[in-house]
């Protein structure tokens, strides 16, 4: 009487205790004792405990939805919240220690399972109202994150629901700590109640999120230097992770929470509608997320084209002098430092960023750097003579094995097949270069001539390289 008929208004998390202590109190004789007398009775598909807790969640939603009307819950936001908080910490403990409502939903589908959440629905005025305070009160505390010290400082985190060791920002680990509260906070209600939560308030935190990013990029993409572009992979890390956090609950097809009972047919149609709609509300927020990651790998590439033109400038008037009378090198001036600085540039990544990451980058750096070599291999104006062609095989294959030797790939190796082709025809002696121009201009005017030309190429490990990839080396070679 005390609890549910007055004189504990102003104390919300009262009655609910007290409904959790009867709960353990009754759990061991219910779940025990009057299930074994149910089953005897033919009626063991009936869940004592469950619909004595049903009872108990009852009363419990019932005392929440008249705490609401006081005079005080409707003066004062601050109790508001309150009643709200207790509402849903009820909620989260009977389903983390009993389980409710979900094991009994799933066990015995035709009952409605209630929650104590679920009073905030009943009146649109009372949603409205907490859908208002919720979102300035994320909005506070989002903001509030990012203006900390170390919101961008990376931090070593263990995601709890992948167990996966990851290596975002603060601010990338409050905001998943931050999403999954709001989960867990909105899955006890209704389904359209909680679509439009997703809507209205998860949505507009993921889009402030995808904002607060793009600043920071902006900020670290003047130039990178090693401290900046430890921090940029560290973006770029969570980044992805966010990413993986809002592709998880897409497929997470338990935060639909509670479906009326109904015909099987038409839980499944409830159950796609609702899917359709969570992944239109998040599909806007994905392509962004994922567009900046794009966008952020392009900055790195960028990056490493003009520093690696940069550092290699020269080299067809370097190839010459060498020609001259040079001293043959394991790798060449031109590229030592060119090869030192992307050395560096990658084991900065990979001690930032997870392997999916670190692949993602690995491979867009070695497409560029790849299409620089064949450019340069191309733009050579000089006779390639076999001395050059041999150090040209050396400075390539030092770039091919920096970039193979980073990891990241399960087969790493796969990523320069064509280019260590074309490297292969520049190391062929000169009377293998002449016997496959030979069979070269066979089958120019003769198409018969293709299977002879691939088989040729075969037998010095060729396979992959196109015709104009193998006649560019072939080219090279035939000036001298």
């Amino acid at each position: 009487a005390f609890h549910f008929n007055g004189g504990s208004e102003q104390r919300p998390k009262w009655p609910l205790t007290w409904i959790l202590r009867v709960a353990k109190s009754a759990h061991d004789f219910l779940s025990n004792d009057v299930q074994k007398m149910l089953a005897t009775l033919g009626l063991e598909d009936c869940s004592a405990f469950g619909f004595f807790l049903r009872g108990l969640t009852t009363l419990g939603r019932d005392k929440v939805s008249r705490s609401l009307t006081l005079p005080l819950a409707q003066s004062d936001d601050a109790f508001f919240l309150r009643l709200v908080d207790e509402a849903a910490s009820f909620d989260k403990t009977v389903e983390a220690v009993y389980n409710y409502p979900s094991f009994f939903r799933a066990s015995i589908p035709w009952t409605v399972w209630p929650s104590c959440t679920s009073a905030l629905t009943q009146k649109s005025q009372i949603f409205s109202r907490w859908v208002k305070l919720d979102s300035r009160a994320l909005e506070r505390r989002f903001n509030s994150m990012l203006c900390s010290d170390k919101a961008w400082g990376e931090v070593e985190w263990l995601d709890s629901r992948s167990q996966v060791p990851l290596r975002p920002n603060c601010t990338i680990v409050s905001f998943s700590s931050l999403f999954y509260s709001l989960t867990d906070r909105y899955k006890p209600l209704p389904s359209q109640h909680r679509i439009y939560l997703v809507e209205n308030i998860q949505k507009p935190l993921c889009e402030m999120l995808v904002d607060s990013i793009e600043q920071r990029r902006a900020d670290l993409s003047g130039g990178f230097t090693p401290t900046n572009w430890s921090s940029y992979c560290t973006l770029v890390e969570s980044l992805q992770c966010t990413i993986s956090l809002l592709e998880d609950s897409l497929s997470d097809l338990s935060f639909l929470g509670e479906v009326e009972p109904t015909a099987s047919s038409d839980v499944e149609k409830f159950m796609l509608s609702s899917k359709s709609t969570l992944c239109r509300t998040y599909d806007g927020v994905l392509i962004s997320l994922r567009d900046v990651l794009q966008a952020m790998l392009s900055d790195a590439t960028t990056t490493v084209e003009r520093t690696f033109k940069h550092l290699t400038r020269g080299y067809s008037s370097w190839l010459r002098d060498f020609d001259r009378g040079g001293f043959e090198a394991d790798v060449s001036s031109h590229f030592g430092g060119a090869l030192g600085w992307v050395s560096g540039f990658l084991d900065i990544a990979r001690l930032k960023v997870g392997l999916k990451t670190f692949d993602a980058l690995s491979r867009a750096v070695s497409r560029t750097l790849e299409r620089l070599l064949m450019g340069i291999l191309s733009g050579l104006k000089e006779h390639v003579t076999l001395k050059v062609s041999h150090q040209i095989c050396r400075d390539f294959s030092a770039v091919v094995a920096v970039i193979t030797g980073a990891g990241g790939s399960s087969n790493p190796d796969t990523r320069f097949i064509k280019l260590g082709e074309v490297i292969k025809v520049l190391g062929l002696s000169d009377s293998q270069v002449r016997s496959l121009l030979t069979c070269l201009d066979a089958v120019d005017e003769d198409q018969t001539a293709d299977l002879n030309f691939e088989a040729m190429l075969a037998t010095h490990g060729i396979y992959q390289a196109n015709l104009s990839e193998v006649k560019l080396g072939l080219k090279s070679r035939m000036r001298a």
